[in-house]
C-alpha cells in the first residue's frame, strides 16, 4: 500500500477517497474522477491498485469505458473490482424502461 503521507495527499485531491480490499489487494476508490477534455465520460469513478498487478507498476481501473478523441489503451475488460456496477441512474432507466416504480423492483 502506499504511504500514509502519499494517501493523504491524494485526500487533498479527492476529498471522498476511500480503500476498498478485495481478494487481499487493497485498492484507492476514486470518486467523480475528472477526465481530460475531450473524454466521455467526462467524470467516474476510479479504483486506483498502487501495487504491482497484470505487469504494470500500479493500474488505474474505470467504473466505465473511457471514450476519448485519440484511441488509448484506458480500458480494461472482464475486470470486476469493488461490485460498483447499479447506480441509482441505472435503476431510474431500468424502472423506465419497465414501466414501474422504484419499490416495484425491490418487493
Amino acid at each position: 500500500m502506499l504511504p500514509q503521507d502519499q494517501i493523504d495527499e491524494l485526500k487533498s485531491l479527492y476529498p471522498g477517497l476511500s480503500l476498498i480490499k478485495e481478494a487481499g489487494i487493497e485498492y484507492l476508490l476514486i470518486p467523480n474522477l475528472v477526465l481530460p477534455t475531450g473524454c466521455v465520460p467526462e467524470k467516474l469513478n476510479a479504483l486506483l491498485c498502487p501495487t504491482p498487478r497484470d505487469g504494470y507498476t500500479s493500474r488505474l481501473f474505470f467504473a466505465q469505458q473511457v471514450k476519448g478523441p485519440h484511441q488509448l489503451n484506458w480500458n480494461a475488460n472482464g475486470v470486476r473490482i469493488g461490485e460498483q456496477n447499479v447506480t441509482l441512474k441505472t435503476l431510474e432507466q431500468l424502472t423506465k424502461r419497465l414501466k414501474c416504480k422504484m419499490s416495484d423492483i425491490f418487493e
